[in-house]
């Protein structure tokens, strides 16, 4: 990148040695930008982006997590789209890595990487050219934006990203989603820890709800109300027994195109594959679903993050 450029970073008290690697870097220097530290008490991820921000002295706002990878021209791209005339935000095409070379983790990677596991945002599948979207994932703005609607909202456990897109087009700015470049976020590595995810994405979706009922999509709606259906569908056998039938050929044809396909040989090694995509493939449909229910009836919601179901930090996850 050919222009003035500062690199910040928040860190939530990670406790896996993220705090000395990146002290290690600064002190070392040598880079072709401004390296700065800050330290996100609050730990939460919005409280993150309005420190970065805030501590921000540039025009453009490039947001990259932690846990994820870039292209190499991701800045110039970005900035790039930004500066058209007419674009406010812009979020770039989405596809996920695995997190280790398991079997498990593979499939995960290949389910979330298909319409039928991200339900068909522009931002997740191939576009030809940006079109303007009310959500663009992983959103860049200019950062007049984030001033003009005040921030990310601090009170949400997450959605945070989809709350701020939507503001911004209530306020009159141009949301795009682009072709180039590419965003590679791991995906989780194992079903259990997908299913944490994807339960706390639910109910923080109920929580935007509330605060936004127009936003809820038409694909969203579908396992919203498909997770009342599978447990009626319990009384009727052949309905569970089309449901399942339905997962399994969608999963199969989702697995046959995608990269994994070339991996897997063998009758045993095809069932074993199949059964963790549709185990993906239910618990990104239906916890979600359940987590949405759940948080808009019951008003349930996600545990602190500076606290684990057993009562200690969580490892390495709070930058």
């Amino acid at each position: 990148f050919d222009a003035p450029f500062e690199v910040i970073v928040a860190d939530g008290y990670s406790d896996d040695e993220t705090w000395d690697v990146l002290r290690a870097h600064e002190q070392a220097g040598g880079y072709p930008y401004r390296l700065k530290l800050l330290r996100n008490s609050a730990r939460g991820i919005p409280q993150a982006l309005n420190l970065l921000v805030a501590n921000a002295i540039g025009e453009y706002i490039v947001r990259i997590d932690g846990h994820s990878k870039i292209a190499p021209n991701y800045l110039e791209c970005i900035v790039a789209a930004l500066r058209m005339s007419g674009v406010d935000v812009v979020g770039p095409h989405i596809k996920y890595l695995p997190s280790d070379q398991t079997l498990e983790a593979e499939v995960i990677a290949a389910v979330l990487n298909s319409s039928f596991g991200n339900g068909g945002t522009p931002s997740r599948n191939y576009l030809l050219s940006a079109v303007p979207v009310k959500h663009a994932v992983m959103s860049c703005y200019r950062r007049k934006v984030w001033e003009k609607i005040g921030g990310y909202d601090e009170n949400l456990i997450s959605n945070e990203d989809f709350d701020f897109d939507y503001r911004a087009n209530l306020a009159g700015f141009k949301v795009y989603a682009a072709p180039i470049p590419t965003f590679y976020p791991i995906s989780r590595p194992n079903l259990l820890a997908l299913a944490r995810q994807r339960w706390r994405y639910g109910l923080a979706k109920a929580q935007l709800l509330r605060k936004f009922p127009k936003s809820l999509h038409i694909r969203q709606l579908v396992p919203i109300l498909a997770l009342p259906g599978l447990v009626l569908a319990a009384y009727w056998p052949a309905l569970l027994v089309g449901l399942g039938l339905v997962y399994l050929f969608i999963t199969i044809a989702v697995l046959m195109h995608s990269d994994l396909a070339q991996k897997v040989s063998g009758l045993g090694g095809w069932i074993k594959t199949v059964f963790i995509g549709i185990s993906a493939a239910m618990i990104v449909h239906f916890i979600w679903s359940a987590g949405v229910w759940c948080g808009g009836l019951f008003h349930v919601r996600f545990p602190s993050r500076k606290r684990t179901f057993l009562g200690s930090a969580p490892r390495g996850k709070n930058y």
